[in-house]
């Protein structure tokens, strides 16, 4: 297991209403693709629900390479409140990234800690590198395409934005967890899913 100190995420949403010529842009500005994988995310809290109060937040990340479906990787995160967003629309937050080996057995001691699933949600996602940014282009069930900016600044962020032709993409305030959790179905264990398809 790795450990990423905590570093600060710096990013912005945007509705996404054709990721087909956002590719074609990225790769125009000689963008790196990092290709595309499923990812499994399911948000861990107690029964009290203390973190989503606190506007944090506990992730368990499993992403499986669509290209090489045997490359699959998993990842814990926790992610602190988030700071007041401005008009740019661009948020901050602390994160700290945890690379892990088993899946299963993660689950297993938050289990034994008291946290259980609250919102569980598949996302594909395709990862391109621009320019000190990470590109990100969502697809989610039901709720259609996204495409997420981070970097290192708010300036940085907004500059590949504007070299993206994506000045008038409407922003989500909204985080994945929360759009998930409000388009999704009851899960047997009270948690909320949003999936691609039934189980």
């Amino acid at each position: 297991m790795s450990i990423e100190p905590m570093a600060r995420e710096i990013e912005i949403k945007l509705r996404l209403a054709e990721p087909a010529a956002l590719r074609g842009r990225l790769e125009a500005l000689g963008a790196t693709s990092r290709g595309t994988a499923l990812e499994l995310n399911q948000v861990f809290d107690f029964d009290d629900g203390r973190l989503r109060e606190a506007d944090c937040g506990l992730r368990l990340r499993e992403a499986r390479d669509e290209a090489h479906p045997n490359a699959q990787n998993a990842t814990l995160a926790y992610k602190g409140p988030r700071d007041a967003r401005g008009a740019s629309g661009v948020k901050s937050r602390q994160e700290v990234e945890l690379a892990i080996e088993c899946a299963a057995s993660m689950r297993a001691i938050l289990a034994q800690l008291g946290l259980r699933p609250t919102v569980v949600f598949e996302k594909r996602r395709e990862t391109w590198n621009l320019t000190g940014c990470v590109v990100t282009l969502d697809e989610l069930p039901t709720l259609g395409w996204h495409v997420e900016i981070e970097g290192p600044s708010e300036d940085v962020v907004q500059e590949a934005r504007r070299r993206l032709g994506l000045g008038q993409a409407p922003v989500v305030d909204q985080t994945f967890v929360e759009l998930a959790a409000r388009a999704g179905i009851a899960g047997p264990r009270g948690e909320r899913e949003l999936r691609f398809t039934a189980r």
